[in-house]
C-alpha cells in the first residue's frame, strides 16, 4: 500500500509540474504503433491512389497544349465508277477528234476515218479507293478552361490531403484508446493482485485461527467465496486484454506475440493548448472545395470563349484519288471556334458548380460552430478529470486507512469477517477507480488535442504523399 501510495504522489508531483503536452516527451511505443496503424490503414492507401489520379488529370490537362498527331488509313468501293455526264462526255470527244482532224490535216466537216484511234474519257474517280493520311492539331488558346481546371485539380488534391490528415487523426485516437484501455486492464490486474494478497494474508489468519479455535468455517467460506469472485474478475481482465491486443493486431499489422511484450502505463497527460487557435483540417478541406468550385464555375464559364487552335493534314498516298483537284496533298490553317449558343449546358453546369460552392460555405459554417462546441466541451473534460484525480487518489488513501485499521479490528475481534471483507473491495475499487480517472484523463487530453486539431503534429504523421 506504500507503494502505490508512492506512485500517487508521484502522479500528483506530475500533474503539478508537467510542461503543456506539446513539449513533453511521446510514448515511443505509442508513436510507433500510430505509425504502424496509419501505415496499414486501407483509407490511407485509397488516398494515395487518388492523389496519383490528381496528378495523372493534371498530366491530361497540360497535355491540351501539347500537338496532338494521328494518322488514317481507308479503303472504299463504290458501287461504280463516278463518271461525267452523257453530254459531257460526247462534248470532250467532240472536241477530241477536232484536235486529232486538224493536226491530220482533215477539214473539220470531214469524218475521222474509223481507223483512227480515239482516247476514250477516263472516269472521275474509279470505284476502288486506298488512301493514306496524316492529321495534326494543335490547341493555341483553350479560352482559360486549362488554366482554371489546373487551379480546380490543386484544391482538389488539398482536399485530399486534408481527407488524409482527418483519416490519421482518425486512427491515431483509435490506436490511442486502445493502447490506453490496455495499460488500464494491466493496471487493474495489479490492483487485483493486491486484493488476491490482502485475501491470501488474511485467510492465513482465519486459518489459524480456527485451528485455535478463535473463528469458524463460516469465515474462511466467505474468504474463499471473496477469492472465486476475485478470480472471475481476474478472468474478465485477462479476456478484454486478449480482445485490446486483437483489435491492436488488426489495426496495426504488428503480431500480438509482440503487442504482449508492450507493457503501456497510465501517466497523466497535462495539456497547454488554452492559447493555440490551429485550424482544424475539417475547416481547410472545406475552404479548398469552396476553391475548387470557384474555379470549376469559372472554367464552365469559359465555354463562350473562343479558342484557336493550328491544324494541318498531308496525304501520303494518293494513288487511287483519280479527280484531279479533289483533294490536296497537304494543307496547313489555323481554325476559331466560339461556342454561340449551346443549349444553356455550360450556363446551368457554371450555376451547379455556383451551388456547390454556396452548399460547402454552409458546411463550413456549421462545421465552425460544431467545433466551437466540440472545443468548449473538450476543455471542461479535461478539467473535470483532472479533478477527479485528485478525488480519487484522496479516496485512495482514506480507503487504506479504513483497511488498515479494519484489519487491526478483526484481529482483535472488534468485527467480523464481512466488514473486513468489505474494506478490502472498498480499497480494490478505489484503485480500479482512481486507475479509470488515469484513463479518463488521457482520453479527455486527447480529446482536447483533437478538438484544437493537434493530433496529427503531435504524433508527427506524414500524409498520404
Amino acid at each position: 500500500m506504500k507503494l502505490l501510495v508512492m506512485k500517487s504522489f508521484k502522479m500528483l508531483c506530475l500533474l503539478l509540474l508537467a510542461k503543456p503536452v506539446l513539449s513533453q516527451p511521446i510514448d515511443t511505443t505509442l508513436q510507433q504503433l500510430v505509425e504502424k496503424a496509419c501505415m496499414k490503414s486501407y483509407d490511407e492507401q485509397i488516398y494515395k491512389q487518388k492523389t496519383e489520379e490528381i496528378r495523372l488529370d493534371r498530366r491530361n490537362a497540360k497535355s491540351t497544349f501539347l500537338p496532338k498527331v494521328s494518322g488514317s488509313m481507308a479503303y472504299m468501293r463504290l458501287n461504280d465508277d463516278l463518271r461525267l455526264s452523257a453530254d459531257l462526255e460526247n462534248l470532250l470527244l467532240g472536241s477530241e477528234k477536232l484536235l486529232i482532224k486538224e493536226h491530220l490535216g482533215i477539214p473539220f466537216n470531214v469524218s475521222l476515218p474509223a481507223n483512227v484511234p480515239v482516247k476514250p474519257i477516263d472516269p472521275i474517280q474509279q470505284k476502288n479507293l486506298f488512301t493514306i493520311s496524316g492529321n495534326a492539331e494543335w490547341v493555341l488558346f483553350s479560352g482559360g478552361k486549362v488554366h482554371y481546371a489546373l487551379q480546380a485539380l490543386d484544391h482538389k488534391q488539398k482536399v485530399i490531403e486534408y481527407l488524409s490528415e482527418q483519416q490519421r487523426t482518425k486512427i491515431a485516437m483509435e490506436t490511442t484508446e486502445l493502447y490506453d484501455k490496455q495499460a488500464l486492464l494491466i493496471a487493474s490486474e495489479r490492483a487485483l493482485k493486491t486484493t488476491a494478497d490482502y485475501l491470501a494474508e488474511q485467510k492465513r489468519f482465519v486459518l489459524g485461527a480456527i485451528s485455535n479455535g478463535l473463528a469458524t468455517p463460516l469465515e474462511r467460506q466467505k474468504i474463499e467465496l471473496a477469492e472465486q469472485r476475485l478470480e472471475t474478475r481476474k478472468l474478465e481482465v485477462s479476456n478484454n486484454k486478449e480482445l485490446v491486443m486483437e483489435k491492436l493486431h488488426q489495426l496495426t499489422g504488428i503480431d500480438i506475440a509482440i503487442l504482449r511484450e508492450c507493457i503501456p502505463q497510465l501517466t497523466i497527460m497535462v495539456n497547454d493548448v488554452s492559447g493555440t487557435n490551429y485550424k482544424r483540417s475539417e475547416i481547410k478541406m472545406l475552404d479548398e472545395a469552396i476553391a475548387a468550385s470557384d474555379k470549376k464555375y469559372k472554367m464552365e464559364m469559359t465555354d463562350y470563349i473562343p479558342k484557336v487552335a493550328a491544324m494541318g493534314h498531308y496525304e501520303f498516298r494518293k494513288k487511287d484519288i483519280t479527280m484531279p483537284t479533289a483533294v490536296p496533298t497537304w494543307l496547313v490553317g489555323v481554325g476559331l471556334q466560339w461556342n454561340i449558343f449551346d443549349g444553356f449546358v455550360a450556363r446551368n453546369n457554371a450555376k451547379k458548380a455556383h451551388a456547390e460552392k454556396t452548399e460547402y460555405e454552409l458546411r463550413k459554417a456549421e462545421t465552425e460552430e460544431l467545433i466551437a462546441l466540440a472545443n468548449k466541451k473538450a476543455t471542461l473534460e479535461f478539467a473535470t478529470a483532472m479533478q477527479k484525480i485528485k478525488m480519487m487518489q484522496q479516496q485512495v488513501t482514506l480507503s487504506e486507512k479504513n483497511l488498515e485499521l479494519g484489519n487491526k479490528q478483526f484481529r482483535n475481534g472488534l468485527t467480523n469477517i464481512t466488514e473486513y471483507l468489505n474494506s478490502v473491495n472498498d480499497l480494490e475499487k478505489s484503485n480500479l477507480d482512481l486507475q479509470n480517472t488515469f484513463y479518463e484523463q488521457r482520453r479527455a487530453a486527447f480529446a482536447l488535442l483533437e478538438a484544437k486539431g493537434l493530433i496529427v503534429s503531435y504524433f508527427k504523421l506524414q500524409s498520404a504523399d
